[in-house]
C-alpha cells in the first residue's frame, strides 16, 4: 500500500480543517471467502430457529484484530456476533433472532464493517 505523503498512519494527521478523511485501498477491509463451519445452511434441513449459533468463517484482509471493531450483518436484519478475530480472518456466531425468519444461510448478503476503517 503506498499512502501520499503525510498519510503513513505512522503519527496522528495534523489539519487546521475540522475533518480530515484518508483513503486507500489497503486501508479498506474485503472478504475473499466465506466459509460454515457449523450449524445447518438451509430451512429444509433444521427449523429457522436451528440458524441461532452456526458459526462462520470470513477470510479477507484490513479486518482489525480487536473483535469488538468488526461488525459482521447477514441479510436485511440478522447479525454475526465476531467470536474471534485477526487481520485477515474473522470468526462469528449467527445470531438469527431478526424481524423476519432467516430462510437460509447460504442466500444472504454478508456485510463487515470494520469500525473507523470502512466496509466490505
Amino acid at each position: 500500500c503506498a499512502l501520499s505523503p503525510g498519510s503513513d498512519c505512522i503519527a496522528d494527521p495534523v489539519s487546521s480543517d475540522a475533518f480530515l478523511f484518508t483513503m486507500a485501498v489497503c486501508l479498506t477491509p474485503s472478504v475473499s471467502s466465506v466459509v460454515i463451519s457449523s450449524g445447518s445452511s438451509n430451512a429444509s434441513a433444521m427449523p429457522i430457529s436451528g440458524f441461532n449459533g452456526a458459526g462462520l468463517i470470513i477470510e479477507g484482509s484490513g479486518f482489525s484484530d480487536n473483535s469488538c471493531q468488526n461488525v459482521v450483518s447477514l441479510g436485511d436484519n440478522h447479525h454475526c456476533v465476531v467470536t474471534s478475530s485477526s487481520t485477515s480472518q474473522l470468526t462469528c456466531t449467527v445470531d438469527g433472532a431478526g424481524e423476519t425468519p432467516m430462510p437460509s444461510l447460504k442466500e444472504q448478503k454478508i456485510a463487515v464493517t470494520v469500525r473507523n476503517s470502512g466496509s466490505a
